[in-house]
């Protein structure tokens, strides 16, 4: 959920691609993240990324996560 509001879908995969795993978004038209394509988890942060360009990046506890997107620099929130 961006701050607008608006939901969209990240599906996380456990599918590596290099060093970072695959995602696939739905949703998520008109927003940054509507070109999510990859993420990582590091130090307890997950990172997006389209074409490997970080999107957003996020913390917090294993089922609610926070944090903002880089280009705009607008707050989301991703939920299990």
């Amino acid at each position: 959920m961006d701050a607008s509001g608006k939901v969209c879908r990240i599906q996380l995969s456990t599918t590596s691609s290099i060093d970072l795993y695959k995602a696939s978004v739905s949703g998520c038209a008109g927003s940054p993240l509507q070109s999510v394509n990859l993420w990582s988890f590091s130090g307890g942060n997950v990172t997006l990324y389209s074409r490997e360009r970080v999107v957003a990046r996020l913390s917090g506890q294993e089922a609610s996560l926070s944090g903002s997107v880089e280009e705009g620099g607008g707050s989301l929130r991703m939920t299990r």
